[in-house]
């Protein structure tokens, strides 16, 4: 077995993935536009589910006076509180609507330990002003670790919420080395057009392990008749290349042939992710039997978010979505071990 492939078996991702922190011009705070469109798209659903949360809780026979919800994979930047402001207003809309006095609100942001949670904690004067200047209560905290294990004590959540992390595995998929450790993904740090039927199953083997166990962890943590609403970043075909992993590991190729990386830390290096189809999320969910899917949408969009500032004429200027989806991508994971961090950011900076 390889060095690389050792390095790999022995660093935990939830230790090192995390979204790049702080508020430079690669961080994520300044290139989540597409997770910010992606809410709005799917604002809908949240309406909806908030709707149904509070005829559950707070006009029922219930009638909480607390309601506390869960954002998992909240990440940093400014969209880590958009989720649940968006919940907090509709559910005050409802209640101002019906001539109902708003609830009290306890949130909890989660997020791997790494994520820089110092940058969202020093934002919340600036969203704590608004909701106190109209008599309502918020209170929120972190909650630190991995979302594919238990969180929260039993039954003590109304409502969980998720966008776009789900797609982030545990670990990277047992089975893409042989017997003799040789890398079976050979030139991909994801499933390729290339890569055979192996890889592509065992991709699918961890994501079918990770959703279930994240499943089972929130049917334990959500009081009876709660819900979630989960937002993936997901793939039209099951089991498919995407398109953004294959022009990185077509340009890391090109890198290993001008003597930039080894060829052998591009072949042991596999992203820890899997991009689903609604067939496989639904398959798991229904699979691991706890809950009933009430909706299920696709919603399709471009990888710059719809920034219309990027249009130039009817053609649009590439070069600038180019510029925008290179820096949505280096704003990803940054904490890999050395052997692969060096590999997926000199084929970024280039």
């Amino acid at each position: 077995m390889g060095r690389e492939e050792d390095e790999r078996d022995h660093y935990k991702v939830e230790q090192v993935l995390c979204m790049k922190g702080g508020d430079g011009e690669t961080s994520y705070a300044k290139n989540s536009n597409l997770q910010i469109f992606v809410m709005s798209k799917a604002s809908f659903m949240l309406e909806e589910s908030v709707k149904e949360l509070c005829s559950t809780f707070l006009f029922g026979h219930s009638h909480c006076r607390t309601l506390i919800v869960a954002d998992l994979g909240c990440a940093t930047g400014p969209n880590a509180l958009l989720a649940v402001l968006n919940i907090i207003n509709n559910v005050c809309k409802i209640c101002d609507d019906l001539g109902q006095k708003s609830p009290s609100f306890f949130l909890f942001l989660n997020d791997l330990p790494s994520n820089d949670f110092n940058n969202i904690f020093k934002s919340l004067g600036d969203f704590y002003d608004p909701i106190s200047k109209n008599d309502r209560e918020c209170f929120i905290a972190a909650a630190p670790g991995s979302f594919y294990g238990r969180l929260f004590p039993s039954e003590s959540l109304h409502f969980t919420h998720s966008s776009y992390c789900l797609h982030w595995l545990s670990k990277v998929p047992k089975g893409l080395t042989d017997g003799n450790g040789e890398a079976l993904n050979e030139g991909n740090i994801y499933i390729g057009e290339n890569s055979s039927l192996v890889v592509r199953m065992a991709y699918a083997d961890q994501f079918k392990k990770d959703f279930t166990a994240f499943l089972k962890s929130r049917s334990e943590e959500l009081i009876l008749g709660g819900s979630m609403l989960l937002t993936f970043i997901g793939n039209v075909t099951t089991n498919a290349s995407f398109k953004i992993y294959d022009v990185i590991s077509q340009t890391l190729v090109e890198m290993v042939k001008e003597g930039m990386i080894e060829k052998s830390r591009l072949d042991m290096f596999n992203l820890p992710c899997q991009h689903a189809s609604s067939e496989q999320i639904r398959e798991v969910i229904l699979g691991e039997g706890s809950f009933k899917i009430r909706r299920l949408e696709i919603i399709k969009t471009d990888w710059d978010g719809g920034r219309d500032d990027l249009d130039e004429g009817a053609s649009g200027n590439n070069g600038a979505r180019g510029k925008f989806i290179a820096k949505y991508v280096r704003a990803r994971p940054c904490s890999w071990p050395d052997s692969v961090k060096m590999c997926w950011m000199s084929c970024l900076r280039e």
